[in-house]
């Protein structure tokens, strides 16, 4: 039996491999720190207020975490005013990170029906890529014979409750393989801000390069935003991109060997191995756009530090209206072409969340004697045992547009649907606001199953 002992730790030194393969080696200067700040409006459902109750006592809350990133210390500022009907001491609020019970507390009288504070450590060593909060309420009302659903068992928690999030930088390896990472990490839903640096007066060649990464990475930051500072020879302070050829170069490049070709190079800042650079190289400024278009074509394979682009593809000529984050007019798009995360449409538990996806429509569209967009909607759910009123509610960019009604034994359930399409202004205060689609904005598309409680 003795070599079971060792099981545990195998598997455990696995998992650690797994998760620090993007790690570097320490460099010799300490780690950059930061403080970030959260609040439920912007981690938990809109508007970010958690109405707990006796049969629901459950709230969420997500956030992510860099991969290049670890959590050294969180905390949790909970503003919450719970009902004045509750008994104290018993009645109580837990937190939970990941499933994990991080702190109770327990309710006074003179708290009751009162605004509230209570400050809660979470322990980091649970916080991972993608996290979530759980606020749980213990509500009672009485001693003996309780009714969950009772009116008087509620706890309100603020939209303005905050997690602060003390983060450590963590050393990464200048591995291109990893790319876009740690240039653009999909786990940040900040927004990407990436400067990029020339060496002085920028040539056509070299705008266009320029112009065609930013445009990739535009699209990769999606609904996070982006900015492209631009700096002249000129030493980032964090990661960047660098566009040289091997006679203009950066004063902080110039020991850099000269390339025989489009080249994609990582390195780190000689002032800071936790910041990295992205290295667009080339004989000549037509090298540089060669690079960065089979860096965006996706024709060159990402592997080790420094690759050469031998060969760029070209490309068919482009359609009308193919932009890749705009709702194709060609054909059908199904709903998981416009999700932006694994489980986007997919919700569990007695309380469940809104489901949304983004459309982004183009801002000329016009359908010439249609009402709106057809949609063709497909939806699994629990039953209901009774005709209880349980529906699901579709709404257009926070309005409820259509309810259907979730029947007792059906499971699985197909819908036609018209997406009505307006083309008033915000701006035109004669319009009559309806639900609808607009061209001049992104759409969101909710679905939100109500079951009767």
């Amino acid at each position: 039996m003795k070599p079971q002992r060792y099981l545990i730790p195998l598997l455990l030194m696995a998992q650690g491999a797994t998760a620090a393969e993007a790690v570097g080696p320490l460099p010799p200067v300490p780690a950059p720190v930061r403080t970030q700040g959260m609040s439920f409006e912007q981690m938990a459902s809109s508007p970010g207020t958690l109405s707990l109750r006796g049969n629901t006592p459950d709230g969420l809350a997500d956030f992510t975490v860099r991969r290049d990133e670890v959590v050294t210390r969180a905390t949790l500022d909970l503003n919450f005013t719970p009902s004045p009907s509750l008994l104290p001491l018993i009645s109580q609020v837990k937190v939970y990170l990941n499933d994990e019970l991080m702190g109770v507390t327990a309710l006074n009288q003179d708290q009751m029906g009162t605004m509230t504070h209570a400050s809660i450590e979470l322990d980091p060593r649970y916080a991972k890529d993608f996290n979530r909060l759980k606020v749980s309420f213990v509500g009672h009302y009485q001693k003996v014979c309780e009714n969950p659903a009772s009116d008087t068992l509620w706890l309100n928690v603020n939209r303005d409750s905050k997690l602060t999030l003390q983060l450590q930088t963590l050393p990464v390896r200048n591995e291109l393989s990893f790319f876009p990472m740690p240039f653009l990490d999909v786990r940040d839903n900040g927004k990407l801000t990436l400067p990029m640096v020339f060496t002085g007066s920028v040539p056509p060649e070299q705008q266009q390069a320029a112009a065609v990464l930013a445009s990739w990475f535009g699209t990769k930051a999606q609904w996070r935003g982006q900015h492209f500072p631009v700096l002249i020879n000129q030493l980032p302070d964090r990661n960047a991109v660098i566009f040289a050829t091997n006679d203009a170069r950066p004063d902080f490049l110039v020991d850099y060997p000269e390339v025989k070709g489009p080249t994609i190079d990582m390195i780190s800042s000689p002032d800071n191995p936790y910041v990295k650079l992205l290295l667009i190289l080339g004989r000549d400024q037509q090298d540089l756009l060669t690079a960065v278009q089979g860096l965006a074509r996706g024709d060159v394979m990402l592997r080790g530090q420094s690759v050469m682009v031998d060969e760029v593809k070209p490309l068919s000529p482009r359609q009308p209206y193919d932009a890749p984050n705009w709702v194709r007019l060609d054909r059908k798009m199904r709903f998981d072409e416009l999700t932006e995360y694994p489980g986007q449409l997919q919700a569990t538990g007695r309380t469940l969340w809104p489901m949304s996806l983004t459309l982004r429509l183009p801002p000329d569209l016009y359908l010439l004697g249609e009402n709106g967009i057809r949609t063709e909607l497909k939806y699994h759910h629990t039953s209901p045992t009774l005709r209880d009123g349980s529906r699901l509610d579709v709404g257009v960019n926070g309005q409820l547009m259509k309810s259907f009604t979730l029947e007792p034994g059906e499971v699985k359930s197909e819908r036609l649907l018209t997406l009505p399409l307006w083309f008033a202004d915000d701006g035109d205060t004669m319009a009559l606001r309806m639900p609808g689609l607009k061209t001049t904005q992104a759409n969101s598309l909710s679905f939100s199953f109500e079951y009767a409680q």
